[in-house]
């Protein structure tokens, strides 16, 4: 059996109305399950539940393109209110009572807790380590020493061209 779904129903309703419409239109009465019924009840019963699915789909492609309409509506809105707060923010960011005007909070500075911290001081030393760099007073510490005058050292003799194993063919 089939699943009796809203395009079925109305379906099978329709061709429930063709159907007696050409087999029983000269019928005044029908008696189904042992209850008589006018021929015009069966109809405005049938193309009330046909008239109802199409009442439903009708509404349902039109609640879907009015919640398109507001998904576009609110994109747009959203950017315009990210922009306006970034503005309002800018001028008024120290005004807490004209940024209330206007439905904002003024930003607050996010402090780090105690382990933010330390690990940053960790990364950091690590990465002076790793770099070799020092501040001005640990630069002042190091000292050198001038090589002495002496003589030029014989200059050592270049180093020999690498010779090829393998034969060049071509």
């Amino acid at each position: 059996m089939k699943s009796t779904t809203k395009a079925n129903r109305s379906d099978r309703n329709r061709k429930a109305l063709a159907g007696i419409r050409k087999h029983y239109a000269s019928a005044p009465t029908m008696v189904l399950d042992g209850v008589s019924y006018a021929q015009t009840d069966i109809e405005k019963a049938l193309q009330g539940s046909i008239d109802a699915a199409d009442a439903t789909t009708a509404a349902t492609a039109l609640f879907h393109k009015t919640v398109d309409a507001e998904r576009t509506a609110n994109a747009s809105a959203d950017a315009v209110y990210g922009g306006l707060k970034t503005f309002v923010t800018s001028q008024f960011k120290t005004s807490p009572d004209v940024m209330a005007d206007f439905g904002f909070t003024p930003p607050s500075r996010q402090v780090p807790d105690a382990a933010t911290k330390a690990a940053a001081a960790e990364k950091r030393s690590a990465t002076r380590v790793a770099r070799h760099t020092m501040g001005k007073r640990q630069k002042a510490k190091v000292t050198g020493t001038t090589p002495a005058a002496t003589a030029p050292a014989a200059a050592a003799p270049p180093p020999s061209p690498a010779v090829a194993t393998k034969p060049i063919s071509g």
